[in-house]
């Protein structure tokens, strides 16, 4: 938490100083889903004078939807967005302004690797079977 805290810390002086007109800190599924998440919300207001928004995983996925189709190449196109963060996993389908179906799966990259973590060190025998799972016809 206070690594986190350091962070938000200097990217709000980092944006102040490059004249940003406003700063928002937005969290995801670690905040949602963290025991402490009220003591994360207090330390980031008592360092920066911010409030952390913690966003639900229906709000990730519209708002990672949304961003994605501001792309004007993307916007007149039907797309399904998947966003694999580091707790959660988004899917969205749709068009800009019409999103057709989302939802937000607490399946991250991180959660996954914690709960099932590699062999360390790597065996060559390990390394030829994740190979292979990237060949499969």
């Amino acid at each position: 938490m206070a690594e986190t805290v350091r962070v938000i810390v200097r990217l709000h002086a980092e944006a102040r100083q490059l004249g940003a007109a406003g700063v928002r800190v937005v969290a995801t599924s670690a905040a949602r889903e963290a025991r402490n998440t009220g003591d994360l919300l207090a330390a980031v207001r008592a360092a920066t004078g911010l409030d952390v928004e913690v966003l639900s995983g229906d709000q990730e996925a519209r708002w990672g939807f949304a961003g994605v189709t501001t792309d004007p190449v993307l916007r007149d196109q039907s797309i399904l967005l998947l966003d694999v963060g580091g707790g959660s996993t988004e899917f969205a389908l749709g068009r800009a302004g019409d999103l057709r179906f989302h939802a937000s799966y607490p399946l991250g990259a991180v959660r996954w690797l914690e709960r099932l973590p590699p062999p360390t060190p790597r065996s060559p025998a390990s390394l030829s079977a994740v190979d292979r799972s990237w060949h499969k016809p």
